[in-house]
């Protein structure tokens, strides 16, 4: 919505200025505080949701080891970390006049909406088989950078864009006004494209690009995911037998399922990216139906994508819960073992540290000994029965895909 802001000291001279040159008649239109008011209502709310979404991502993240966090869980931490800021902002802020608020504001919604069209990027492309790990690691690694390097470059285009585009949008009125011509209710320009009217036009190009990439890629793997379900579907007998007793507890079945609506998660995150760049060509007239929808949408989408896209799997648990039960493990033998040690055998130790001889007599029988070994022999069985477990169900799925 384009919105012209009078200084509240010169708001009636250049209401008069515009009126007596243009014949145009201005009506100044009072800040509406209620609506100021729900928008600072619903823009908490959207904060406290993005908080406790963000705590739990990053709980779940503590879980596992640098090296095992793939590009796309960091990828969501940052948006996250980017929506929190983005709320706080409308939540907290004042957004007056001042350059540095219009800045951080223009700055902060160019890049919420970036990120979220690269999430959706990687999500579509990540459903393809496009990245396989060949014999060549160095052939892997290309396809990586090729991978990030043609969606970076692309939202790098839009996110310029999109800055410029906002920082055009509300001086846009205020440009056109200047430029009436006092018989004639058109805006005269000296060319066909102006300077705002550029904008727009590379705005149009580089989504248009966006979009073509986005809807290729989406078109892609909806065919490979379709594909590899229709395989599935056919190995199987289809029987009620065999539906509801037989296959009901088999990986193969689950797999069916799950490709069943796997499938078109493609098309849901490439309407995702369309609705979001047809609000910003074709905002409601409302503002507060505006804010709703753009901030909205935002906020949900990447809410649910959060506890969707969870940072650990089965294994993950498994493993993170056995590593949970060796160190209670641990803490309880040493307890048992500090428990075992009486006040006579700590004395015949103290002084069995001053006599190196006695020392070195009593040492196969101080208790310490038997117990690193006791407890080292009992982690070792259970990180091994551990491992035995985890290793299986990776030869599970492996075998199932």
């Amino acid at each position: 919505m384009i919105v012209v802001n009078f200084e509240t000291g010169e708001g009636g001279g250049q209401q008069a200025v515009i009126n007596d040159m243009f014949g145009v008649e201005v009506i100044q239109r009072e800040p509406n505080y209620v609506l100021i008011k729900y928008k600072k209502i619903m823009s908490f709310i959207f904060f406290a949701a993005s908080l406790v979404a963000f705590y739990q991502y990053c709980s779940q993240i503590y879980m596992l080891r640098y090296g095992e966090i793939g590009f796309l869980k960091r990828l969501l931490f940052v948006n996250l970390l980017t929506l929190v800021i983005y709320n706080m902002l409308y939540s907290f802020e004042g957004r007056g006049d001042q350059w540095i608020s219009r800045f951080l504001d223009n700055f902060i919604n160019a890049l919420m909406m970036t990120q979220v069209l690269f999430l959706n990027l990687v999500l579509i492309e990540s459903h393809t088989n496009s990245l396989s790990r060949g014999n060549s690691l160095l052939n892997y690694e290309q396809q990586v950078r090729a991978f990030l390097l043609v969606k970076g470059g692309i939202c790098l285009g839009v996110f310029v864009v999109l800055y410029f585009f906002m920082l055009t949008h509300s001086e846009r009125l205020r440009s056109y006004i200047t430029k009436l011509n006092p018989s004639s209710d058109s805006i005269q320009s000296q060319n066909l494209v102006g300077e705002y009217d550029t904008i727009d036009i590379t705005s149009f190009l580089v989504f248009l690009v966006y979009t073509s990439y986005a809807l290729i890629k989406s078109v892609a793997a909806f065919s490979q995911k379709n594909l590899k379900y229709a395989l599935k579907k056919t190995k199987r007998s289809n029987n009620l037998y065999n539906l509801i007793i037989a296959d009901a507890d088999g990986d193969d079945f689950n797999l069916v399922q799950d490709l069943k609506v796997e499938r078109f998660c493609s098309v849901f995150v490439f309407s995702i990216s369309i609705s979001l760049l047809a609000l910003l060509f074709m905002p409601p007239q409302d503002e507060m139906l505006q804010f709703i929808n753009e901030s909205g949408i935002i906020n949900v989408y990447l809410i649910v994508l959060s506890f969707l896209v969870s940072p650990v799997d089965e294994i993950d648990f498994m493993r993170y819960e056995a590593q949970s039960e060796a160190m209670k493990l641990q803490c309880k033998l040493y307890r048992e073992q500090l428990k075992a040690i009486s006040h006579k055998q700590i004395k015949q130790q103290q002084r069995a540290c001053r006599d190196p001889a006695l020392q070195l007599r009593n040492q196969p029988e101080m208790p310490g000994n038997t117990f690193l070994s006791d407890l080292r022999s009992q982690n070792d069985a259970v990180f091994e029965k551990i491992s035995k477990k985890v290793r299986e169900k990776r030869e599970k799925i492996r075998l199932n895909q």
